[in-house]
């Protein structure tokens, strides 16, 4: 950008693009009928529940600065403020929106998804469209993506609200940048500017998207070229690679603070694994292995499940037959980029959208995610597509045959995405679902079983967690649930042997030193609590409930001494229950009750 704040045109006129005009009559009817059946499949999602104990409670449920609403205060917070280990702003905004709205009712939520999914799809293949001038490949492409099984996670699931939000501005800076090479002037890059910054506060994966622009600008652009060009017999110089890059610097310029805000964000929250957790070459095989199952899972969508749980090691030959699929279609895609450049730039968007999250920076602890496919399986789509519509016009195959074998593909993918679907229903469903696709998984396991507490079912609850503790032993939330568990099956012994592992696990939370102080009061063990309670107190002392169980120990212990006649020592107890919580009016009886009782016995009141 300059000093002005107008966007820095080439310092030559690049060429007009070549990109087909978009006359002739669009066809609404097919891609009205596309819009219908993602309504199908996933209207069912108005009548289904947040998902507990997998972010919807910090995206929504639990987040007191989004259930209040569009306040002042509520969106300073939000441009203020991660979420998750991420900035995202505009997302925050948008629940706060639906709150304000509709309330914490997740049938609404859920529909704003859907419309935002229903518009992506849309939006889609009206920029394929405009650019191409080819409607059907452009419409197929848009129904791969509105009904592939492997993006029901970005619309079924409330907190990736990010996803299908960063879309929509994603697809909207590619017109408004096709728009720009159709006319090249200042007020059309700085749209694009504006839908990139927003996408960009609505989830950080847009980073890649200057990128994107510079694979248009090859197809279906068609604006870069290594040869001189003529216009009314005077030869201009190419609109090279290298203008394509320095046309795109201001908005790399917008890109690099949030990718700097993201990584320390992350690292602040705890979000980034270090290289002890994960070592560098786990993190390289585990990107091979996970670029080649991104490819697999496209032909093949088996196996979904909300969570891929993290290998403790990755085969080396997996890792060395991985690397060498994705350099030879890499390879064989740049030889044909003349006569195919569809396919080498739908690759390369594929395999460059996914970098943020293939894991050589570990956010998190899966070890690939179906959501993180939302945006780079639509440059396979485009390759595979555009090659196929391009065969079989070679083949001379008739028109309707064509339309059957994409009509029947979309249909299959509709039936697998309706299934899908259906898994997301609520928590049991969805981690239920995830324990039996997948092995290992301690995550799915104990989040299951902590919806399973949730409901009372502790003889289900307590096996999972169990499950989720033997996979992981150093996994402090299953721990930590389990010895909840026993505590709530009034199983006192094995629950104070779990929580004081996980006290071990992580001494700093002061929740886990509280339920240990409880299931030992339980116990009556108080001379052992009163450390516990103690350490709860000074760790969160923001939290009223520690206070009071705190207090009314004291004061049970109070009674039990007072029961036994030692007075005096009892009274000490009433009195440092009323320290911790000065409104305990059972305490204060207790205290007034024993110092007469002193008095009467003739001993000096302390």
């Amino acid at each position: 950008m300059s000093r002005s704040g107008r966007a820095t045109a080439p310092t030559r006129p690049a060429p007009r693009s070549r990109a087909p005009a978009t006359h002739g009559l669009i066809p609404w009817l097919p891609a009205g009928a596309l819009v219908l059946a993602v309504c199908v499949v996933y209207g069912r999602v108005t009548g289904f529940d947040f998902i507990n104990h997998y972010d919807d409670m910090l995206y929504v449920t639990k987040n007191p600065h989004v259930t209040g609403g569009l306040t002042a205060a509520n969106i300073a917070w939000a441009f203020t403020h991660p979420c998750a280990g991420n900035w995202h702003p505009l997302t925050m905004l948008s629940h706060m929106a639906d709150c304000q709205l509709f309330g914490v009712s997740p049938g609404r939520h859920h529909l704003v998804n859907l419309l935002f999914h229903a518009a992506n799809t849309l939006l889609l293949f009206w920029v394929l469209f405009t650019s191409t001038g080819r409607s059907w490949p452009s419409l197929f492409v848009a129904g791969a993506f509105a009904l592939h099984p492997m993006h029901v996670e970005s619309v079924a699931w409330i907190a990736e609200r990010k996803d299908v939000l960063s879309t929509f501005f994603w697809l909207l800076t590619l017109w408004a940048y096709f728009r720009y090479v159709r006319a090249i002037t200042w007020q059309n890059y700085m749209l694009a500017a504006f839908f990139l910054a927003c996408g960009l506060m609505a989830k950080p994966m847009l980073v890649t998207l200057p990128f994107v622009l510079v694979l248009m600008d090859f197809w279906p652009l068609k604006r870069i070229s290594a040869r001189p060009e003529r216009a009314e017999g005077k030869s201009r110089r190419a609109f090279t690679l290298e203008n394509s890059i320095v046309e795109k610097l201001p908005l790399i310029a917008l890109v690099l603070p949030v990718i700097v805000v993201t990584l320390i964000t992350q690292l602040r929250m705890g979000a980034v694994s270090g290289v002890v957790n994960v070592p560098i070459g786990l993190r390289i095989a585990n990107a091979l292995v996970a670029y080649a199952l991104y490819v697999l899972k496209l032909f093949v969508p088996t196996g979904l499940a909300v969570l891929y749980p993290y290998p403790t090691a990755v085969p080396l030959t997996a890792a060395i037959v991985a690397s060498l699929v994705l350099l030879g279609i890499t390879a064989a895609l740049f030889a044909v980029r003349r006569q195919a450049p569809y396919a080498l730039t739908g690759w390369l968007w594929f395999a460059g959208t996914l970098v943020p999250v293939i894991g050589l920076v570990q956010v998190g602890s899966q070890a690939m995610a179906d959501r993180y496919t939302y945006v780079p399986h639509i440059g396979l789509c485009i390759a595979l597509t555009w090659g196929c519509a391009d065969l079989l016009k070679q083949w001379r195959v008739p028109a309707r045959v064509t339309i059957g074998l994409a009509t029947g593909v979309l249909g299959v993918l509709s039936w697998q995405a309706w299934t899908q679907v259906g898994f997301w229903k609520d928590a049991e469903h969805l981690f239920g679902h995830a324990i039996a696709v997948t092995r290992g998984n301690f995550i799915a396991q104990n989040n299951y079983a902590a919806e399973m507490l949730d409901r009372g079912n502790l003889d289900q609850a307590i096996p999972h967690f169990e499950n989720a503790v033997e996979i992981n032993p150093t996994y402090k939330e299953a721990v930590y649930n389990l010895g909840l568990a026993y505590q709530m099956k009034h199983q006192y012994d094995e629950s104070a042997r779990t929580l004081e592992w996980a006290v071990r696990l992580d001494p700093a939370d002061g929740t886990t030193e509280y339920r240990l102080a409880v299931t030992l009061a339980l116990q009556q063990k108080y001379p052992d609590a009163w450390p516990h309670y103690e350490a709860a107190v000074r760790l969160a002392p923001e939290v009223p409930e520690i206070r009071a169980s705190y207090s009314n120990a004291l004061t049970n212990y109070g009674a039990a001494l007072g029961s036994r006649r030692e007075y005096r020592e009892a009274v000490k107890y009433f009195e440092q229950a009323l320290r911790v919580k000065p409104d305990n009016e059972n305490a204060r009886r207790n205290l007034t009750y024993a110092q007469q009782l002193m008095m009467a016995a003739g001993a000096p009141p302390s």
